[in-house]
């Protein structure tokens, strides 16, 4: 049988697989909605879709991490400058200590 969805669109076969990053912790659903060829989805799909939902969860974590990793440059120039204003040396000194 096919369902439509409240736009009236004819679902006509489903396929949705986790979306999980490297910590293998599931981040999101993907949900592919009818071939274009009408056909079901098969193997071959299954297989292609986790190929591109194990990228897609790796996307995610790398992002997190460059975040991540943005925000600590941020909090370390942050404190930089704050040792700068409260302390008279040179920039070399403060290199030299960090």
């Amino acid at each position: 049988t096919e369902a439509l969805d409240s736009s009236g669109w004819t679902i006509k076969n489903v396929l949705s697989l986790p979306i999980v990053n490297k910590k293998e912790e599931i981040v999101g659903v993907a949900t592919f909605y009818n071939r274009k060829d009408g056909k079901p989805f098969d193997d071959h799909d299954e297989q292609l879709m986790e190929a591109l939902t194990q990228f897609l969860g790796w996307s995610v974590l790398n992002t997190d991490t460059y975040d991540k990793m943005n925000k600590l440059e941020n909090r370390k120039d942050i404190a930089q400058d704050m040792v700068l204003y409260h302390v008279k040396c040179r920039d070399d000194e403060i290199q030299n200590i960090l």
